[in-house]
């Protein structure tokens, strides 16, 4: 097998374990009573995405946080109709989680040089408590980790490969994860200056200004609808 399929079966590899061990504690934890009856924060979401099921954005009013995690919450409540919803997020939630962490093999592989540094990372992700836990939740933290993942891929791709279309993958990538939490703007200049650091790019000259106008421009277009929703409900945030 070429370094490429070997790099690809390590990513597919990861996948399936980290999906399992969401699986078996998933089922480990079937009886628990707080599964199927949501409480504090995920109680929160709950409510929120069953009001924006049934009544959708006309009757919303301003976020006052980030809204992805409740409108994609919101798109699985409609789709389950009369059904239970929570197994179907759940289980959204461990694919989800379990993409973030495969994801962190080929980023160990752009930032680090090394397929086995993002092997590791993958490891303590999966080894990490907090972060099987909240993916059994009605909590936006896994959604959170695989935006961001996602995000930092495709900042890796636009620095490998600098050319329009990947700008334009990569804007749409942070305004979602962005729009996951919006804590996700400090840590946006961050990224891209270690990610152009670490593969020697010209902070100046090249491609690099016209590209990052692209690809600026383009999440602030993801962004810009829950920014028309808050201004027309009387707030400019």
């Amino acid at each position: 097998m070429n370094p490429a399929g070997r790099r690809g079966a390590a990513v597919l590899a990861v996948f399936v374990v980290a999906l399992a061990v969401h699986l078996l504690v998933g089922w480990d934890d079937r009886d628990n009573p707080f599964r199927s009856t949501p409480v504090s924060d995920a109680l929160s979401y709950d409510r929120w995405a069953h009001r924006l099921a049934a009544e959708g954005l006309a009757a919303e009013p301003v976020f006052h946080q980030a809204p992805a995690y409740p409108l994609v919450l919101a798109a699985i409540y409609r789709v389950a109709g009369e059904r239970n919803p929570l197994p179907a997020a759940i289980l959204l939630q461990g694919i989800l989680g379990a993409a973030a962490i495969a994801l962190l093999v080929p980023l160990g592989r752009c930032y680090f040089g090394s397929t086995r540094a993002g092997i590791c990372a993958a490891a303590v992700a999966l080894l990490h408590g907090p972060l099987l836990l909240h993916s059994l939740k009605l909590l936006p933290v896994t959604l959170a980790v695989a935006t961001q993942a996602g995000a930092l891929a495709a900042l890796a791709l636009a620095t490998l490969r600098p050319r329009p279309w990947s700008a334009a993958l990569a804007g749409p990538a942070w305004g979602v994860a962005i729009l996951t939490r919006t804590e996700t703007l400090l840590i946006d200049p961050i990224c891209l200056a270690g990610s152009l650091l670490v593969r020697r790019r010209d902070l100046v000259r090249g491609p690099w200004p016209r590209l990052g106008l692209v690809g600026l421009v383009v999440a602030a277009a993801v962004v810009q609808p829950a920014t028309v929703h808050n201004v027309r409900r009387g707030d400019r945030v």
